[in-house]
């Protein structure tokens, strides 16, 4: 016997949205390791009676793209942070060569 939590049923119903029920056994396999086959479709078919709102996905999973007002943004960030950094080698190059000469 096993537990099934809201954010298992909530990784389940995401899964079964966006793949189908291949992406929602895949998930149940990855849940419950050792489970015979008979009893991951059972499971499926039990959490997807269930009605669980699935919340919206706000965390952003990867850097925003260039051309967008927050990609330019961060890009200007970091071209900002390379300046500086050039800026503080060339310094420092040229205090060392000051000290050799």
């Amino acid at each position: 016997m096993f537990v099934v939590t809201l954010e298992d049923a909530i990784a389940i119903h995401r899964a079964h949205q966006q793949g189908g029920n291949d992406a929602a056994l895949a998930e149940v396999r990855r849940r419950w390791l050792g489970l015979a086959e008979h009893v991951y479709l059972e499971l499926i078919r039990r959490v997807m009676r269930l009605k669980v709102e699935v919340p919206a996905i706000t965390d952003r999973t990867h850097p925003p793209s260039p051309g967008t007002p927050e990609g330019d943004e961060r890009r200007q960030k970091i071209n900002e942070k390379k300046r500086r950094d050039r800026e503080r080698d060339r310094v420092l190059r040229e205090r060392i060569r000051a000290g050799r000469e």
